[in-house]
């Protein structure tokens, strides 16, 4: 079933891969017998609508990127992109001790060498420099925009995970998004193959001076 679903999103993964993905929601369901990492749906959803969720996001990854996923949760969308894609450095910022316990430790299971987790908030980092930052965290967007924006390269791009009817938002938030310098660059709707559910991708760039 996840394979079909990668390969709809046009993701051929190795069999390795799909190994470890599912390894992955193993560790998830079993950890949150016993710690609250995910709601019961949303482990009820792993295979059905989070990782395809998580992997539709590839295609902006890509090999040597730093790549920081903030507010990662339980791991998503980082490690299941860490798993997808080896070349990259994949950041895991995350405030909540026990997550990041379980990340690191899902890390190592999984034997990822490209992924680290950063027990933090991400207002307290140092600049990470990343070409990539995603983010599927929920929140005021101009409060959000202030946190991410920092942790950009100077070229770098911040990719949000949104919903049909992501406009409004970022119309609202256009002032900040000029004091920061940046404007929606683009935005890529992907329909998830299991779930039905359309996800909009918003990327978020460097202003161009006119």
């Amino acid at each position: 079933m996840l394979e079909r679903a990668a390969g709809a999103l046009g993701l051929p993964l190795a069999g390795g891969q799909i190994d470890r993905l599912l390894r992955y929601v193993d560790l998830v369901h079993d950890r949150n017998r016993r710690v609250n990492l995910v709601s019961r749906r949303d482990t009820d959803r792993l295979v059905s609508y989070h990782l395809p969720d998580s992997l539709a996001a590839v295609r902006f990854v890509r090999p040597g990127d730093r790549v920081a996923d903030i507010g990662s949760g339980a791991g998503l969308p980082g490690i299941p992109l860490a798993v997808a894609c080896p070349e990259a450095e994949m950041l895991l910022v995350e405030s909540s001790g026990k997550k990041c316990r379980f990340m690191e430790a899902a890390i190592a299971s999984l034997g990822l060498t490209n992924a680290r987790v950063l027990n933090a908030r991400s207002e307290e980092l140092e600049p990470l420099g990343c070409r990539l930052v995603f983010s599927r965290v929920t929140g005021p967007l101009d409060r959000v925009l202030r946190q991410l924006h920092g942790h950009r390269d100077p070229g770098g791009t911040i990719v949000f995970y949104k919903s049909v009817g992501w406009e409004e938002a970022f119309n609202r938030a256009r002032p900040v998004l000029e004091r920061l310098g940046l404007a929606v660059g683009s935005s890529v709707e992907v329909e998830l193959p299991m779930a039905g559910i359309r996800r909009c991708f918003v990327i978020v760039e460097q202003q161009v001076a006119t």
